[in-house]
Protein backbone atom coordinates (compact mmCIF):
# COMPACT_ATOMS: atom_id res chain seq x y z
CA UNK A 1 0.00 0.00 0.00
CA UNK A 2 1.71 3.19 -1.07
CA UNK A 3 2.05 5.83 1.57
CA UNK A 4 0.83 8.50 -0.81
CA UNK A 5 -2.66 7.05 -0.60
CA UNK A 6 -2.73 8.07 3.04
CA UNK A 7 -2.85 11.80 2.41
CA UNK A 8 -5.82 14.11 2.22
CA UNK A 9 -5.05 16.71 -0.41
CA UNK A 10 -3.02 19.88 -0.56
CA UNK A 11 -3.45 22.64 2.02
CA UNK A 12 -5.48 25.60 0.92
CA UNK A 13 -3.62 28.45 -0.75
CA UNK A 14 -2.54 31.11 1.72
CA UNK A 15 -3.07 28.99 4.84
CA UNK A 16 -0.83 30.07 7.70
CA UNK A 17 1.02 27.39 9.68
CA UNK A 18 3.39 29.42 11.82
CA UNK A 19 4.00 26.81 14.53
CA UNK A 20 2.05 23.79 13.36
CA UNK A 21 3.64 20.45 12.63
CA UNK A 22 2.22 19.35 9.30
CA UNK A 23 -0.92 19.41 7.18
CA UNK A 24 -2.05 16.12 5.75
CA UNK A 25 -1.10 15.79 2.15
CA UNK A 26 -1.47 13.93 -1.09
CA UNK A 27 -4.01 11.35 -2.14
CA UNK A 28 -3.40 8.91 -4.95
CA UNK A 29 -6.10 9.60 -7.50
CA UNK A 30 -6.10 6.78 -10.00
CA UNK A 31 -8.50 7.89 -12.71
CA UNK A 32 -8.67 7.45 -16.47
CA UNK A 33 -8.42 10.85 -18.13
CA UNK A 34 -8.52 11.99 -21.72
CA UNK A 35 -5.78 10.49 -23.85
CA UNK A 36 -2.65 12.67 -23.73
CA UNK A 37 -0.82 13.42 -26.94
CA UNK A 38 2.53 13.03 -25.24
CA UNK A 39 1.76 9.44 -24.25
CA UNK A 40 3.34 7.07 -26.70
CA UNK A 41 0.20 5.15 -27.58
CA UNK A 42 -3.45 6.09 -27.66
CA UNK A 43 -4.31 2.85 -25.85
CA UNK A 44 -2.79 4.17 -22.62
CA UNK A 45 -4.75 6.79 -20.66
CA UNK A 46 -3.10 9.58 -18.73
CA UNK A 47 -3.00 9.16 -14.97
CA UNK A 48 -3.47 11.90 -12.38
CA UNK A 49 -1.50 11.64 -9.15
CA UNK A 50 -2.44 14.49 -6.89
CA UNK A 51 0.42 15.47 -4.63
CA UNK A 52 1.59 18.39 -2.54
CA UNK A 53 5.25 17.37 -2.88
CA UNK A 54 5.57 19.28 -6.18
CA UNK A 55 4.38 22.75 -7.06
CA UNK A 56 4.91 24.87 -10.14
CA UNK A 57 2.80 27.68 -8.69
CA UNK A 58 4.25 31.16 -8.39
CA UNK A 59 3.01 31.79 -4.86
CA UNK A 60 3.31 29.49 -1.82
CA UNK A 61 0.24 27.51 -0.80
CA UNK A 62 1.27 27.35 2.86
CA UNK A 63 3.20 29.95 4.83
CA UNK A 64 5.93 28.63 7.16
CA UNK A 65 7.67 31.82 8.19
CA UNK A 66 8.73 31.02 11.75
CA UNK A 67 9.22 27.28 12.03
CA UNK A 68 12.84 27.52 13.17
CA UNK A 69 11.89 29.84 16.01
CA UNK A 70 10.09 26.91 17.64
CA UNK A 71 13.14 24.62 17.59
CA UNK A 72 15.57 24.15 20.51
CA UNK A 73 18.39 26.67 20.24
CA UNK A 74 21.12 24.19 21.12
CA UNK A 75 20.56 22.14 17.94
CA UNK A 76 23.63 22.30 15.72
CA UNK A 77 23.57 22.88 11.99
CA UNK A 78 24.45 19.22 11.45
CA UNK A 79 21.39 18.15 13.48
CA UNK A 80 18.82 20.16 11.55
CA UNK A 81 16.48 19.02 8.79
CA UNK A 82 16.26 21.91 6.33
CA UNK A 83 14.24 22.17 3.11
CA UNK A 84 16.03 23.99 0.29
CA UNK A 85 15.80 24.87 -3.39
CA UNK A 86 18.34 23.81 -6.01
CA UNK A 87 19.41 26.63 -8.31
CA UNK A 88 17.13 28.90 -6.31
CA UNK A 89 17.27 31.79 -8.76
CA UNK A 90 16.70 29.88 -12.01
CA UNK A 91 13.22 31.33 -12.31
CA UNK A 92 12.99 33.53 -15.38
CA UNK A 93 14.98 32.63 -18.49
CA UNK A 94 16.25 29.65 -20.44
CA UNK A 95 13.11 27.58 -20.85
CA UNK A 96 12.27 24.25 -19.20
CA UNK A 97 15.83 22.91 -19.41
CA UNK A 98 17.10 25.79 -17.28
CA UNK A 99 14.21 26.85 -15.03
CA UNK A 100 14.18 24.96 -11.74
CA UNK A 101 11.98 27.14 -9.52
CA UNK A 102 8.68 28.93 -9.87
CA UNK A 103 8.61 30.85 -6.58
CA UNK A 104 10.52 34.10 -6.14
CA UNK A 105 13.13 34.28 -3.38
CA UNK A 106 10.82 36.01 -0.91
CA UNK A 107 8.07 33.48 -1.55
CA UNK A 108 10.49 30.57 -1.12
CA UNK A 109 11.40 31.82 2.35
CA UNK A 110 7.76 32.45 3.24
CA UNK A 111 7.01 28.85 2.20
CA UNK A 112 9.56 27.51 4.69
CA UNK A 113 12.65 27.17 2.51
CA UNK A 114 15.77 27.85 4.60
CA UNK A 115 18.55 26.64 2.29
CA UNK A 116 19.27 28.55 -0.92
CA UNK A 117 21.52 27.62 -3.83
CA UNK A 118 22.72 30.94 -5.23
CA UNK A 119 24.70 30.89 -8.50
CA UNK A 120 26.50 34.16 -9.18
CA UNK A 121 27.82 35.41 -12.52
CA UNK A 122 28.51 38.51 -14.49
CA UNK A 123 28.27 39.51 -18.12
CA UNK A 124 28.25 42.65 -20.23
CA UNK A 125 24.52 43.27 -19.67
CA UNK A 126 24.23 41.33 -16.39
CA UNK A 127 26.75 42.50 -13.78
CA UNK A 128 26.72 40.54 -10.51
CA UNK A 129 23.50 38.70 -11.25
CA UNK A 130 21.99 35.26 -10.71
CA UNK A 131 22.88 32.78 -13.45
CA UNK A 132 22.11 29.22 -14.42
CA UNK A 133 24.92 28.12 -16.65
CA UNK A 134 25.51 30.94 -19.10
CA UNK A 135 21.97 32.26 -18.79
CA UNK A 136 21.40 35.41 -16.76
CA UNK A 137 18.16 35.40 -14.76
CA UNK A 138 17.90 39.19 -14.42
CA UNK A 139 17.90 38.96 -10.63
CA UNK A 140 20.59 41.14 -9.07
CA UNK A 141 22.55 39.49 -6.27
CA UNK A 142 22.13 42.67 -4.26
CA UNK A 143 18.35 42.24 -4.41
CA UNK A 144 18.63 38.61 -3.28
CA UNK A 145 20.75 39.56 -0.26
CA UNK A 146 18.38 42.40 0.61
CA UNK A 147 15.46 39.96 0.45
CA UNK A 148 17.20 37.61 2.88
CA UNK A 149 18.13 40.44 5.23
CA UNK A 150 14.56 41.80 5.22
CA UNK A 151 13.16 38.33 5.92
CA UNK A 152 15.49 37.72 8.85
CA UNK A 153 14.71 41.17 10.27
CA UNK A 154 11.01 40.25 10.24
CA UNK A 155 11.66 36.71 11.52
CA UNK A 156 14.71 36.88 13.81
CA UNK A 157 14.26 33.31 15.07
CA UNK A 158 15.20 31.94 11.64
CA UNK A 159 18.46 31.46 9.76
CA UNK A 160 19.13 31.00 6.05
CA UNK A 161 21.83 28.62 4.83
CA UNK A 162 23.20 29.64 1.45
CA UNK A 163 25.53 28.09 -1.04
CA UNK A 164 27.11 30.94 -3.02
CA UNK A 165 28.83 29.56 -6.12
CA UNK A 166 30.64 31.17 -9.03
CA UNK A 167 28.55 30.15 -12.05
CA UNK A 168 29.58 32.33 -14.99
CA UNK A 169 32.30 34.83 -15.78
CA UNK A 170 34.51 36.22 -13.05
CA UNK A 171 32.34 38.06 -10.52
CA UNK A 172 34.28 40.12 -8.01
CA UNK A 173 34.63 38.43 -4.62
CA UNK A 174 35.04 41.80 -2.92
CA UNK A 175 31.73 42.97 -4.36
CA UNK A 176 30.00 39.74 -3.37
CA UNK A 177 31.32 39.85 0.18
CA UNK A 178 30.44 43.52 0.58
CA UNK A 179 26.77 42.66 0.02
CA UNK A 180 26.84 40.13 2.88
CA UNK A 181 28.91 42.25 5.30
CA UNK A 182 27.16 42.67 8.62
CA UNK A 183 24.57 40.00 7.86
CA UNK A 184 26.40 36.66 7.83
CA UNK A 185 27.46 34.27 10.58
CA UNK A 186 31.11 35.19 11.23
CA UNK A 187 31.95 32.85 14.09
CA UNK A 188 34.65 30.20 13.96
CA UNK A 189 32.54 27.09 14.59
CA UNK A 190 31.83 25.14 11.39
CA UNK A 191 28.90 23.42 13.12
CA UNK A 192 27.27 26.27 15.06
CA UNK A 193 24.12 26.07 17.15
CA UNK A 194 20.83 27.40 15.92
CA UNK A 195 20.91 30.15 18.54
CA UNK A 196 24.28 31.28 17.14
CA UNK A 197 22.85 31.35 13.61
CA UNK A 198 19.48 32.98 14.28
CA UNK A 199 18.99 36.21 12.37
CA UNK A 200 22.10 35.53 10.27
CA UNK A 201 22.93 34.16 6.82
CA UNK A 202 25.16 31.09 6.84
CA UNK A 203 27.32 31.27 3.70
CA UNK A 204 28.98 28.23 2.13
CA UNK A 205 31.16 29.50 -0.72
CA UNK A 206 32.24 27.63 -3.83
CA UNK A 207 35.08 29.02 -5.98
CA UNK A 208 35.16 32.15 -3.81
CA UNK A 209 37.21 33.07 -0.76
CA UNK A 210 35.38 32.30 2.52
CA UNK A 211 32.58 34.50 3.81
CA UNK A 212 32.60 33.24 7.37
CA UNK A 213 34.06 29.84 8.38
CA UNK A 214 32.36 27.71 5.71
CA UNK A 215 33.43 26.32 2.37
CA UNK A 216 31.58 23.93 0.04
CA UNK A 217 34.62 21.66 0.14
CA UNK A 218 34.74 21.41 3.95
CA UNK A 219 35.60 17.96 5.25
CA UNK A 220 32.51 17.79 7.46
CA UNK A 221 30.13 18.02 4.46
CA UNK A 222 28.66 14.85 2.94
CA UNK A 223 27.09 15.83 -0.39
CA UNK A 224 25.00 13.80 -2.84
CA UNK A 225 24.76 15.78 -6.05
CA UNK A 226 24.53 13.48 -9.08
CA UNK A 227 22.45 15.37 -11.57
CA UNK A 228 23.20 14.58 -15.22
CA UNK A 229 21.12 11.81 -16.79
CA UNK A 230 20.03 10.71 -20.24
CA UNK A 231 16.34 9.75 -20.45
CA UNK A 232 13.17 9.70 -18.38
CA UNK A 233 13.74 6.17 -17.09
CA UNK A 234 16.92 7.37 -15.40
CA UNK A 235 14.68 8.92 -12.75
CA UNK A 236 15.10 5.60 -10.93
CA UNK A 237 18.90 5.94 -11.07
CA UNK A 238 18.70 9.34 -9.40
CA UNK A 239 16.43 7.92 -6.73
CA UNK A 240 19.02 5.23 -6.01
CA UNK A 241 21.42 8.05 -5.15
CA UNK A 242 18.91 10.10 -3.14
CA UNK A 243 17.51 7.31 -0.96
CA UNK A 244 20.83 6.10 0.53
CA UNK A 245 21.91 9.72 0.98
CA UNK A 246 18.83 10.43 3.09
CA UNK A 247 19.35 7.19 4.97
CA UNK A 248 22.97 8.16 5.60
CA UNK A 249 21.88 11.50 7.03
CA UNK A 250 19.64 9.71 9.52
CA UNK A 251 22.58 8.78 11.74
CA UNK A 252 24.29 10.11 14.82
CA UNK A 253 27.45 11.36 13.10
CA UNK A 254 28.51 15.01 13.26
CA UNK A 255 28.68 15.58 9.51
CA UNK A 256 26.48 18.08 7.68
CA UNK A 257 24.57 15.97 5.16
CA UNK A 258 23.37 17.59 1.94
CA UNK A 259 21.13 15.85 -0.60
CA UNK A 260 20.12 17.24 -3.98
CA UNK A 261 16.94 15.59 -5.28
CA UNK A 262 17.26 17.58 -8.52
CA UNK A 263 18.17 16.12 -11.91
CA UNK A 264 17.98 16.92 -15.59
CA UNK A 265 18.88 15.62 -19.03
CA UNK A 266 18.74 16.79 -22.62
CA UNK A 267 15.54 14.78 -23.07
CA UNK A 268 13.89 15.18 -19.66
CA UNK A 269 13.61 18.52 -17.94
CA UNK A 270 13.97 19.39 -14.23
CA UNK A 271 10.20 19.57 -13.76
CA UNK A 272 9.86 15.97 -15.00
CA UNK A 273 12.38 14.58 -12.55
CA UNK A 274 10.73 16.54 -9.74
CA UNK A 275 7.14 15.57 -10.64
CA UNK A 276 6.97 12.70 -13.14
CA UNK A 277 4.49 14.85 -15.08
CA UNK A 278 3.86 15.06 -18.81
CA UNK A 279 4.13 18.85 -18.47
CA UNK A 280 5.24 21.33 -15.84
CA UNK A 281 1.84 22.19 -14.35
CA UNK A 282 1.26 21.54 -10.67
CA UNK A 283 -1.72 19.29 -11.42
CA UNK A 284 -0.55 17.85 -14.76
CA UNK A 285 -1.02 14.12 -15.42
CA UNK A 286 1.72 11.58 -14.82
CA UNK A 287 3.82 10.40 -17.77
CA UNK A 288 3.46 6.74 -18.75
CA UNK A 289 6.69 4.78 -18.24
CA UNK A 290 6.17 2.60 -21.29
CA UNK A 291 5.70 -0.45 -19.04
CA UNK A 292 2.70 -2.37 -17.93
CA UNK A 293 2.73 -4.10 -14.53
CA UNK A 294 4.06 -7.36 -15.99
CA UNK A 295 6.97 -5.69 -17.78
CA UNK A 296 7.67 -3.54 -14.74
CA UNK A 297 8.57 -6.61 -12.68
CA UNK A 298 11.34 -7.43 -15.14
CA UNK A 299 12.66 -3.87 -15.62
CA UNK A 300 15.38 -2.76 -13.21
CA UNK A 301 14.45 0.92 -13.58
CA UNK A 302 10.73 0.41 -12.91
CA UNK A 303 10.41 1.42 -9.29
CA UNK A 304 7.86 -0.46 -7.18
CA UNK A 305 6.78 2.92 -5.82
CA UNK A 306 5.47 4.02 -9.22
CA UNK A 307 1.66 4.39 -9.34
CA UNK A 308 -0.39 1.98 -11.42
CA UNK A 309 -3.72 2.27 -13.18
CA UNK A 310 -5.83 -0.51 -14.61
CA UNK A 311 -7.47 0.25 -17.95
CA UNK A 312 -9.21 -2.18 -20.33
CA UNK A 313 -7.70 -5.19 -18.61
CA UNK A 314 -4.11 -3.89 -18.51
CA UNK A 315 -2.38 -2.31 -15.52
CA UNK A 316 -0.22 0.57 -16.74
CA UNK A 317 2.69 1.98 -14.74
CA UNK A 318 3.35 5.73 -14.49
CA UNK A 319 6.27 7.80 -13.25
CA UNK A 320 6.37 9.27 -9.77
CA UNK A 321 8.58 12.32 -9.29
CA UNK A 322 11.55 12.59 -6.98
CA UNK A 323 9.71 15.10 -4.79
CA UNK A 324 6.97 12.59 -4.00
CA UNK A 325 9.43 9.72 -3.57
CA UNK A 326 11.43 11.86 -1.15
CA UNK A 327 8.38 13.02 0.80
CA UNK A 328 7.09 9.47 1.21
CA UNK A 329 10.51 8.17 2.25
CA UNK A 330 11.03 10.94 4.80
CA UNK A 331 7.59 10.32 6.27
CA UNK A 332 7.92 6.55 6.47
CA UNK A 333 11.58 5.93 7.21
CA UNK A 334 13.61 8.91 8.40
CA UNK A 335 13.79 9.04 12.19
CA UNK A 336 16.14 11.82 13.35
CA UNK A 337 17.27 14.11 10.50
CA UNK A 338 17.34 14.61 6.76
CA UNK A 339 20.13 17.14 6.67
CA UNK A 340 19.78 19.85 4.02
CA UNK A 341 17.59 18.76 1.10
CA UNK A 342 17.75 20.82 -2.10
CA UNK A 343 14.88 20.24 -4.55
CA UNK A 344 13.39 21.63 -7.74
CA UNK A 345 9.83 22.99 -7.46
CA UNK A 346 9.22 21.80 -3.88
CA UNK A 347 5.58 21.79 -2.82
CA UNK A 348 4.26 22.41 0.70
CA UNK A 349 4.01 18.70 1.46
CA UNK A 350 7.70 18.05 0.81
CA UNK A 351 8.75 21.19 2.67
CA UNK A 352 6.65 20.28 5.68
CA UNK A 353 7.77 16.64 5.72
CA UNK A 354 11.38 17.77 6.08
CA UNK A 355 10.56 20.41 8.70
CA UNK A 356 8.60 17.89 10.78
CA UNK A 357 11.65 15.66 11.28
CA UNK A 358 13.14 18.33 13.55
CA UNK A 359 12.61 17.78 17.29
CA UNK A 360 9.91 19.79 18.98
CA UNK A 361 10.91 22.82 20.97
CA UNK A 362 9.24 24.49 23.91
CA UNK A 363 6.06 26.36 23.08
CA UNK A 364 5.28 24.42 19.92
CA UNK A 365 1.57 23.68 20.04
CA UNK A 366 -0.19 20.66 18.58
CA UNK A 367 -2.40 21.40 15.56
CA UNK A 368 -5.72 19.71 14.83
CA UNK A 369 -4.21 17.49 12.14
CA UNK A 370 -1.01 15.50 12.09
CA UNK A 371 0.49 12.22 10.93
CA UNK A 372 1.78 9.10 12.69
CA UNK A 373 5.27 10.46 12.08
CA UNK A 374 4.33 13.53 14.13
CA UNK A 375 2.96 11.33 16.91
CA UNK A 376 6.36 9.71 17.32
CA UNK A 377 8.13 13.06 17.57
CA UNK A 378 5.65 14.35 20.17
CA UNK A 379 6.11 11.24 22.31
CA UNK A 380 9.88 11.29 21.92
CA UNK A 381 9.91 14.88 23.18
CA UNK A 382 7.73 13.88 26.14
CA UNK A 383 10.08 11.01 26.98
CA UNK A 384 13.09 13.30 26.80
CA UNK A 385 11.40 15.85 29.08
CA UNK A 386 11.09 13.22 31.81
CA UNK A 387 7.63 14.44 32.77
CA UNK A 388 5.76 11.16 32.14
CA UNK A 389 5.01 8.63 34.82
CA UNK A 390 6.67 5.21 34.61
CA UNK A 391 3.44 3.72 33.28
CA UNK A 392 2.99 6.45 30.66
CA UNK A 393 6.63 6.09 29.61
CA UNK A 394 6.08 2.41 28.89
CA UNK A 395 2.92 3.17 26.93
CA UNK A 396 4.64 5.95 24.97
CA UNK A 397 7.45 3.59 24.00
CA UNK A 398 4.89 1.00 22.96
CA UNK A 399 3.23 3.54 20.64
CA UNK A 400 6.60 4.41 19.11
CA UNK A 401 7.34 0.72 18.56
CA UNK A 402 3.90 0.20 16.99
CA UNK A 403 4.44 3.06 14.56
CA UNK A 404 8.12 2.81 13.70
CA UNK A 405 8.76 -0.84 14.44
CA UNK A 406 11.17 -2.31 16.96
CA UNK A 407 14.06 -4.75 17.15
CA UNK A 408 16.88 -5.30 14.70
CA UNK A 409 14.58 -4.88 11.69
CA UNK A 410 13.05 -1.69 13.05
CA UNK A 411 13.64 0.36 9.93
CA UNK A 412 11.46 -1.97 7.88
CA UNK A 413 8.65 -3.17 10.16
CA UNK A 414 6.81 0.01 11.08
CA UNK A 415 3.15 0.48 10.21
CA UNK A 416 3.93 2.22 6.92
CA UNK A 417 6.37 -0.51 5.93
CA UNK A 418 3.58 -3.04 6.47
CA UNK A 419 1.21 -0.91 4.40
CA UNK A 420 3.76 -0.45 1.62
CA UNK A 421 4.17 -4.21 1.37
CA UNK A 422 0.45 -4.81 1.04
CA UNK A 423 -0.20 -5.85 4.65
CA UNK A 424 -3.00 -3.32 5.05
CA UNK A 425 -4.90 -5.17 7.77
CA UNK A 426 -1.77 -5.56 9.87
CA UNK A 427 -0.89 -1.89 9.37
CA UNK A 428 -4.37 -0.76 10.45
CA UNK A 429 -4.13 -3.05 13.50
CA UNK A 430 -0.77 -1.47 14.36
CA UNK A 431 -2.39 1.99 14.29
CA UNK A 432 -5.33 0.77 16.39
CA UNK A 433 -2.95 -0.69 18.99
CA UNK A 434 -1.20 2.67 19.21
CA UNK A 435 -4.54 4.46 19.62
CA UNK A 436 -5.45 2.07 22.44
CA UNK A 437 -2.12 2.65 24.21
CA UNK A 438 -2.57 6.42 24.00
CA UNK A 439 -6.01 6.07 25.53
CA UNK A 440 -4.46 4.45 28.60
CA UNK A 441 -1.98 7.25 29.21
CA UNK A 442 -3.28 9.02 32.31
CA UNK A 443 -0.95 11.99 32.68
CA UNK A 444 -0.29 13.14 29.11
CA UNK A 445 -2.49 16.06 28.05
CA UNK A 446 -1.91 15.62 24.32
CA UNK A 447 -3.06 11.99 24.15
CA UNK A 448 -6.52 12.76 22.72
CA UNK A 449 -5.03 14.90 19.94
CA UNK A 450 -2.57 12.16 18.99
CA UNK A 451 -5.37 9.60 19.00
CA UNK A 452 -7.31 11.75 16.54
CA UNK A 453 -4.30 11.93 14.22
CA UNK A 454 -3.89 8.16 14.24
CA UNK A 455 -7.63 7.58 13.79
CA UNK A 456 -7.56 9.70 10.64
CA UNK A 457 -4.59 7.74 9.29
CA UNK A 458 -6.24 4.40 10.08
CA UNK A 459 -9.49 5.40 8.39
CA UNK A 460 -7.69 6.57 5.25
CA UNK A 461 -5.59 3.42 5.12
CA UNK A 462 -8.58 1.14 5.58
CA UNK A 463 -10.45 2.91 2.77
CA UNK A 464 -7.56 3.04 0.30
CA UNK A 465 -6.91 0.62 -2.60
CA UNK A 466 -4.87 -2.46 -1.75
CA UNK A 467 -2.74 -2.84 -4.88
CA UNK A 468 -1.90 0.64 -6.10
CA UNK A 469 1.85 0.35 -6.14
CA UNK A 470 3.27 -2.98 -5.02
CA UNK A 471 6.05 -3.84 -2.53
CA UNK A 472 8.99 -1.62 -1.71
CA UNK A 473 12.55 -2.57 -2.58
CA UNK A 474 14.27 -3.80 0.58
CA UNK A 475 17.80 -3.21 -0.69
CA UNK A 476 19.59 -0.59 -2.71
CA UNK A 477 20.86 -1.49 -6.21
CA UNK A 478 24.68 -1.74 -6.10
CA UNK A 479 25.19 1.17 -8.48
CA UNK A 480 23.04 3.79 -10.10
CA UNK A 481 23.50 4.02 -13.83
CA UNK A 482 23.66 6.81 -16.38
CA UNK A 483 24.68 9.60 -14.02
CA UNK A 484 27.61 11.94 -13.73
CA UNK A 485 28.85 14.11 -10.89
CA UNK A 486 27.85 17.75 -11.04
CA UNK A 487 30.43 19.65 -13.00
CA UNK A 488 30.46 17.30 -16.00
CA UNK A 489 28.02 16.56 -18.77
CA UNK A 490 25.99 18.79 -21.03
CA UNK A 491 22.79 19.37 -19.01
CA UNK A 492 22.75 22.30 -16.63
CA UNK A 493 23.03 21.42 -12.96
Amino acid sequence: MPQATLRAGRPGKGAVMGQSIRPRRSVLVVAALATAAIVLTSAVPASAYETSAYSHDREPEVLRTDWMAALPGDLRLSQLSIPGTHDSGAQNHGGPLTITQSMRFADQMDAGIRALDIRVGEGHDCPLDIYHGIICQDIALADVVDTMVDFLAAHPGETIVTRVAKEHGDPSFDEVKALFDGHYYDGTDTDPTLDEMRGRIVVFVEDFDPIGPFNWTDANLVIEDHYSFTVERDLADKWWYVRPSLRGADTADAAIHITFTSATSAGAYPYFFASGHISSGTDAAQLWTGWDAHDCKKAAQCLPEYPREKHLGTTWVYYMGLNQLTMDYVDSTIRTRTGIVYSDFPGPGLIEAIIAVNPLGEGRTLPETGTPHDVVHVLQAALEDGTLSDSDERLAQRVIDDLWGSGSGRAWNGWQDLASNGATVAAVRRLEDAIDALGRMQGFDGAATLQAWLSDAAAELAASPRDARGPRNATEPPDARGAALRGGGAPLG
